[in-house]
C-alpha cells in the first residue's frame, strides 16, 4: 500500500503543472485568435481612409 500512495501522490503532484499551463495555452489561443480579426480590419479601414483621402485630393 506504502508503494501505491506514493505513486499516486507523484502522480497528482506531475500532472497538475501541465493542466495549468494547458489552460494557459487556451487563454492565448484565444486573445490571439481575437486579436486577429481586430487587425485584418483595421488595416482594412486604414486601406480604405488612405484610398477614400486620396480621391477627395486631402
Amino acid at each position: 500500500m506504502g508503494n501505491s500512495d506514493v505513486y499516486l501522490g507523484l502522480e497528482t503532484s506531475l500532472f497538475s503543472p501541465f493542466k495549468q499551463i494547458e489552460i494557459i495555452e487556451v487563454f492565448l489561443y484565444c486573445i490571439i485568435l481575437g486579436l486577429i480579426p481586430i487587425i485584418l480590419v483595421r488595416l482594412f479601414v486604414t486601406v480604405y481612409l488612405q484610398d477614400k483621402g486620396d480621391q477627395l485630393d486631402l
